[in-house]
């Protein structure tokens, strides 16, 4: 695993953090603006603009009839949770296309 040296951590302690995870902090750091809190996910999902205006699309073509079966916990869940996004204003406000927009 790839260390890089962290003088920056908790308690101002100096630690050493993979790589990847550096990377992730940058990114995060310089598309702030593009990032999203979601109000209906539970534990605050961060999600950008962008996932967010595509699970509200993914949202409304999901079957829920799928939702009442219940047989596979995991796709309970995943459709579970696009439920959520169906009809989210936040992400039908997003996933509309300025109509000058190029296809």
């Amino acid at each position: 695993m790839d260390l890089t040296y962290n003088r920056h951590g908790k308690g101002g302690k100096e630690e050493f953090m993979p790589q990847n995870q550096i990377s992730v902090k940058a990114w995060l750091a310089r598309n702030r603006g593009e990032m999203i809190v979601c109000p209906y996910q539970p534990g605050q999902l961060t999600l950008s603009k962008n996932a967010c205006s595509r699970r509200h699309v993914m949202g409304k073509q999901e079957d829920l009839s799928e939702l009442q079966k219940g047989n596979d916990p995991l796709s309970y869940s995943y459709v579970r949770g696009l439920s959520l996004c169906r009809e989210c204003q936040i992400g039908k406000k997003l996933s509309v296309k300025p109509k000058n927009a190029r296809a």
